[in-house]
């Protein structure tokens, strides 16, 4: 893949709560020198504000800044059904872009990228995403397998894919499923994205899917519980999941290294806008 490749976006989704969230994945993810457009969308007004007000925001082209429909002025409570409402809508952003003929790689905003998730993205597929089960399996822990020489992953039985990292090529086919899988979530009360997406991922037909390894995507269960120190260095995004809260969640990234460093100085404010310039400039090496 061309690291430089326009045809692909970043998305994410990002509330008044969660804002402190988006702005460690971004510490970590101008660390990497992508050159990926990165649409954000806000989901109260609270967080509007603070986006555009942002360092961020200085980086011209490589962000934008969309606002949802959401009418709501303040954070959605999580575990509220403001809160599932706002999580229902994230195949409604996907399909706003698909439709224009953009590849979206979505990603939670808890999520930490420490290497570049788009060389993973490989093969004649259609959806890539990491498989969320906890369990290890022989055929998980290929031998040998590190972030130089890990790939897709071949199935045979459908796994349970993480709608928290998606990437999506856009297609008439894959443009079908998300309307599906949307059409699923909009249908009665608000229902978790994932198991819907799951069953739609089941009853699709024609939609090549890939799994990412989990040695490289590991969801939370495995990165912060099982793996070792040595598989942690090898890991290209870090999802915190399978932990309930973001306090509870913020308190694990500190606890690994993975929460941008609290102090904001001059010097580190020069640091960011100077690399954000750079990418925005070229200047990606």
């Amino acid at each position: 893949m061309d690291f430089g490749d326009k045809s692909w976006i970043i998305l994410m989704t990002v509330n008044d709560a969660l804002f402190d969230f988006y702005e460690n994945w971004w510490w970590f993810y101008e660390r990497l020198m992508l050159r990926q457009r990165v649409v954000v969308i806000a989901e109260d007004d609270l967080v509007a504000d603070k986006l555009r007000n942002s360092l961020q925001a200085s980086s011209g082209s490589l962000l934008a800044i969309e606002r949802s429909n959401l009418t709501s002025d303040k954070a959605a409570r999580f575990g509220s059904r403001a809160f599932k409402i706002m999580m229902s809508s994230r195949p409604t952003h996907l399909l706003r872009h698909l439709r224009q003929g953009r590849n979206v790689l979505f990603t939670d905003v808890d999520t930490v990228w420490l290497r570049d998730p788009f060389t993973y993205v490989q093969g004649a597929y259609d959806i890539w995403s990491p498989d969320d089960a906890s369990s290890m399996s022989d055929r998980d822990q290929v031998q040998g397998c590190d972030h130089r020489t890990c790939g897709v992953l071949e199935f045979e039985d459908m796994p349970t894919f993480g709608a928290g990292f998606l990437a999506i090529k856009s297609s008439a086919r894959t443009i079908t499923f998300v309307e599906n899988w949307e059409r699923a979530l909009l249908s009665g009360e608000p229902k978790v994205n994932q198991g819907l997406f799951n069953l739609e991922a089941q009853k699709s037909r024609g939609v090549k899917f890939a799994t990412l390894p989990k040695m490289l995507f590991p969801n939370g269960e495995l990165y912060f519980n099982r793996f070792i120190e040595e598989e942690r260095k090898q890991v290209a995004v870090v999802h915190n999941n399978f932990l309930k809260g973001p306090n509870k969640k913020r308190q694990r990234f500190h606890i690994h290294s993975l929460w941008f460093p609290a102090e904001k100085d001059a010097e580190e404010k020069h640091y960011r806008r100077d690399n954000l310039l750079r990418v925005v400039t070229g200047g990606h090496k």
